[in-house]
């Protein structure tokens, strides 16, 4: 189990409108063998809501997981270890989101912080698109060290109304965040260094 190869799966466990039939569990950890292509369950949790995306550690010990939920709005993003030698899964802490319906997180290349995306549907949450925390010494998250709010629209009025952050990834030298959001065109330089495109 040393040398597995890890899977971390998130699985549907509250319904949605686009989400209907969500029966799973929430949270498991699987071990597979690329030879013999056998997976095993390893552990798995059920305190998570619908956490639809998931950045795991290079080393596979920490885990860290959106969770969309529909009716609300604001989501959270929550941190988890996972100890390979017990296969263990344990909880470490949840930061809010800033925003509703969190669609991706990325860890950044120089491991210290985590970078999330909010898509954004309705009103009345704190609606900031784009969410930066910082890891800890023990993987969990700090309170949101910075976020930024896309504001604009598209040539589509029903699907580009507002800004709809669909994933936030960091180039490959580092420093400088990527953002696909549905809701604008164009681009944008933030104070935040963030380029919605």
């Amino acid at each position: 189990m040393r040398n597995a190869c890890l899977v971390f799966v998130g699985s549907l466990n509250r319904e949605a409108p686009y989400f209907q039939g969500a029966r799973g569990v929430g949270l498991g950890v699987y071990s597979f063998d690329e030879e013999t292509l056998e997976t095993r369950k390893l552990t798995e949790t059920g305190d998570i809501d619908n956490p639809t995306f998931l950045s795991v550690t290079p080393d596979g010990s920490h885990v860290y997981a959106n969770s969309e939920v529909l009716t609300w709005r604001e989501g959270v993003v929550s941190a988890y270890r996972f100890d390979r030698q017990t296969a263990a899964l344990s909880y470490i802490n949840k930061q809010p989101s800033l925003g509703s319906i969190t669609a991706h997180n990325t860890i950044t290349r120089d491991g210290t912080k985590l970078l999330v995306a909010n898509y954004g549907i309705g009103e009345g949450g704190p609606d900031r698109s784009i969410v930066v925390y910082g890891l800890r010494e023990d993987g969990g998250l700090t309170a949101p060290l910075s976020s930024v709010a896309h504001t604009g629209t598209g040539p589509d009025t029903t699907r580009q109304e507002r800004s709809h952050a669909h994933s936030v990834t960091e180039t490959i030298a580092g420093g400088v965040a990527i953002v696909a959001d549905l809701g604008i065109i164009g681009l944008s330089r933030t104070a935040s260094g963030v380029t919605a495109a």
